[in-house]
Order: C-alpha cells, then sequence, then structure tokens
C-alpha cells in the first residue's frame, strides 16, 4: 500500500456482481484459517502484518506505507491495538466465545459487532497518530486495515483502505469490500478532466482513508455476511490484487479450494510471478 498516488502495473477488470442462491446455513461450521505474507522481490523490507486468531475466529491484515520504516510501524501498531481489542471485548478463548459487555444489571451482555469493529478501526487509528506525534520522521506513516470475526455462522467485516476481501461461492468470486479511493467511490469525488490530464491515472488509485489520517477522516465500511458451508473468504493486501487478474485469483481458488494448507502460499507464487514489485500477504477463511 502506497500512502501518496499508486501505479497499478496490471490493471484489474471489474468483477462481475453476481446474484447468489440464497441457502440455508448449516449450524455449527467449522472454519480453518491460514495466512501467509511475502516480502515480494522488490522491497527491502515487508510493511504487510496479518492477525490470525483461530480461538475467536478472525483474521485482520494490515498493509502499512510512509517510508524510512514508518509503514512497518503503523501495521505493528495497528496489530497492537486488534489484539488489544479483541481481548478486551471477548469474554472467553475458544470457538463461540461471547463479546463480553454489561447490561444494566452487571450481567455479562454481548456487544453487537459492528460495534467490536469501530472500535479495533478507532483503537488502530489512535495507536498509529499518537507515535506520528512522538517519532520524527513518522509523520506520514498509515496502514490499511481489512478484516472481522465469525460470530453464529455471521462474517463480520470492517475495511479502511483498499486492502481487500473477496467470497468464493458456487466457483464464482465477489469482490466484498471497496477501495477507498476516488476510483473505488467515483461518485463521492468529481475530479476536473485537466487534473486527472495533469496527474494522471494514479490520481484516482490515492487512498482518501487510511489508519493514521485521524479520527476525524475515519468512517470504516462494516458489513455482515451470512456465511455458507463450502464458503471460501480471502483477505489480501493489494499485493496481490494490483498484480494478479481477479479471474486467475478465481481458477487457483477453484483448481486448489481443498488444500488449506498450501493454498495461501500459491496465491503468494501468483503474485511473485508477476515480479514481485510490492509486499504481498493473503489470508483465507475455510466455512465447513
Amino acid at each position: 500500500m502506497k500512502h501518496h498516488a499508486r501505479h497499478r502495473s496490471l490493471g484489474l477488470p471489474l468483477l462481475v456482481q453476481h446474484l447468489f442462491r440464497v441457502s440455508p446455513v448449516v449450524p455449527r461450521q467449522r472454519i480453518r484459517m491460514t495466512g501467509a505474507t511475502h516480502r515480494g522481490l522488490v522491497r527491502r523490507c515487508n510493511e504487510d502484518r496479518y492477525l490470525l486468531d483461530e480461538d475467536r475466529q478472525a483474521f485482520f491484515l494490515f498493509d502499512g506505507a510512509g517510508g524510512h520504516g514508518g509503514g512497518d510501524v503503523a501495521a505493528d501498531l495497528a496489530k497492537g491495538a486488534t489484539e488489544s481489542c479483541l481481548a478486551r471485548f471477548f469474554s472467553g478463548r475458544g470457538v463461540g466465545a461471547r463479546p463480553a459487555g454489561k447490561q444494566n444489571g452487571g450481567e455479562p451482555s454481548p456487544p453487537h459487532p459492528s460495534h467490536i469493529l469501530r472500535n479495533v478501526a478507532a483503537l488502530c487509528d489512535a495507536a498509529v497518530t499518537a507515535a506520528q506525534q512522538e517519532q520524527d520522521g513518522f509523520e506520514l506513516m498509515c496502514t490499511t486495515l481489512v478484516g472481522g470475526f465469525v460470530e453464529n455462522e455471521v462474517l463480520h467485516l470492517v475495511n479502511v483502505g483498499d486492502s481487500r476481501a473477496y467470497l468464493f461461492r458456487q466457483d464464482l468470486l465477489r469482490q466484498l469490500t471497496t477501495d477507498h479511493t476516488p476510483r473505488g467511490y467515483p461518485l463521492k469525488f468529481e475530479i476536473p478532466a485537466k487534473t486527472l490530464d495533469y496527474f494522471g491515472e494514479r490520481l484516482l488509485d490515492r487512498l482518501f482513508q487510511a489508519i493514521g489520517m485521524g479520527a476525524a477522516n475515519l468512517d470504516p465500511a462494516i458489513q455482515e455476511l451470512p456465511l455458507e458451508t463450502g464458503d471460501l473468504v480471502l483477505f489480501c493486501s493489494d499485493g496481490l490484487s494490483d498484480f494478479v487478474a481477479a479471474e486467475t485469483i478465481c481458477r487457483t481458488l477453484a483448481a486448489h479450494r481443498n488444500d488449506w494448507q498450501g493454498l495461501s502460499e500459491k496465491l503468494i507464487s501468483l503474485a511473485l510471478d508477476t515480479g514481485g514489485k510490492d509486499n504481498v500477504t493473503v489470508g483465507l477463511m475455510w466455512v465447513e
């Protein structure tokens, strides 16, 4: 992830939106998770981080930026803040542990998942912005955030920036998140033609939201998705989505859907085969 303008070496075709068949959600689903990250073949360091928490059926991904080690620091801070937030809101360990809260009578009651995810984003942003003020040279550091957790067979998802989540269902790939860029939200921005001619296409991919831009600019996108047996959820940094076509990702998921231990590495290899120009990180959730 680049804090300012980004140039996409390979443009992705628009994903065809598909209305999936609605089928009953099978209770007591089993969730398998894996993750992998690689520095790439060009960058000197890896500024991507991910958090995989099997006990809470949670996965979060952070793609840092800022230069001079700032992106590395921002991603680490956001990961630490997320870990602290999950520990605070979930009352126990183990699959099915309920988020902790308080009713008027003092009895535990679960907060709404969207409340937890908004707190994750807010605490991540607070941690990064505090470090910006305390450490010289880190004023521009920031990070993306994408991820979530499964509760009652529903995926609760948050994203800030341009790291993505996809759903692979019935051999079709659907992008769940929208990049926080003018390209992702064309109706939100009216860019004069002369400005676009001067700055080029890279202006369309400049982030207008990221962790570390301050609370006033923070508006995380939060959604929920009922899961079905056989679903596969993919989280990735733009080191994959910018350089590997959606059709190629879809074919790879279809061909190796049962290889839950090796599929993440296969996706990493796809990005490296294009030149490995960026850090690349992937996370996978299988619903069994």
